[in-house]
């Protein structure tokens, strides 16, 4: 649906009205936004990401190393009814909800060592430590000055 440019329930219920030829409705939809539907959209992304990244298994540049940790994050327009979990910006005095995807991502396999839904209103900095958590030894990470925290760097223990 968001590639139409549609992102509420109601249009998502016309969609697949239209396209199941049974009545869907916008409380139908709501009700299946679970964590089972969390983790097959990140599965769906996981898929689409592998197919069109190409991987880079053979490449010399990056044999020393035993992952290569991609980190970036995108930000995605919800409906204004999930500001209270999406926080996201001011617009005209209008409340926007926005997410932000955060992803890592190893490009020699194409699996995903993390990938979180998160509010807009917290920054690729603040997210900096998290890769504390995933890299090791070995890693490469690379990742743009959005997530640069010194104090993450002076954490890093040879």
């Amino acid at each position: 649906m968001l590639a139409y440019g549609k992102s509420s329930y109601g249009h998502w219920a016309n969609f697949l009205s239209k396209h199941t030829g049974r009545s869907v409705s916008k409380q139908a939809i709501f009700g299946r936004m679970n964590t089972c539907w969390v983790e097959l959209t990140k599965k769906l992304v996981e898929t689409v990401l592998k197919q069109k990244v190409p991987m880079l298994y053979s490449s010399p540049l990056f044999s020393k190393f035993k992952r290569v940790l991609l980190q970036d994050s995108t930000c995605l327009a919800l409906p204004d009814c999930l500001y209270r979990v999406y926080k996201g910006t001011t617009s005209k005095g209008k409340k926007k909800a926005t997410a932000k995807l955060n992803l890592v991502m190893d490009v020699l396999t194409g699996h995903f060592a993390s990938l979180s839904c998160l509010p807009f209103t917290i920054t690729e900095q603040a997210l900096s430590e998290s890769i504390l958590q995933i890299a090791r030894a070995g890693d490469l990470v690379i990742r743009d000055l959005g997530y640069r925290a010194m104090k993450t760097f002076f954490t890093l223990k040879p």
